[in-house]
């Protein structure tokens, strides 16, 4: 475990962003274990991310159904007016 540490320690990060942390870690030589912190604080913010992204496409998904329940009823209501 510790070996894969050493050679892919910005595993699950965005390309970008790992191309940017490993610039650092060959630049930094020895003392590269001083990007750890930082690595486990872009994971958790992605972790984050994920999840508020998750709940934002549910809520997408919920309001489009009601929208399209809505357009239904009102098409079927012109078609069909309530007669008093």
């Amino acid at each position: 475990m510790v070996e894969y540490r050493a050679e892919e320690p910005f595993e699950g990060l965005p390309g970008n962003t790992r191309l940017s942390l490993e610039r650092l870690r060959r630049e930094l030589g020895g003392n590269s274990d001083v990007l750890h912190p930082l690595t486990n604080h872009f994971k958790e913010l992605l972790q984050i991310h994920d999840a508020i992204n998750r709940r934002q496409r549910a809520y997408t998904v919920g309001g489009f159904v009601i929208g399209v329940v809505g357009l239904a009823f009102g098409i079927y209501a012109w078609y069909y007016p309530v007669s008093g």
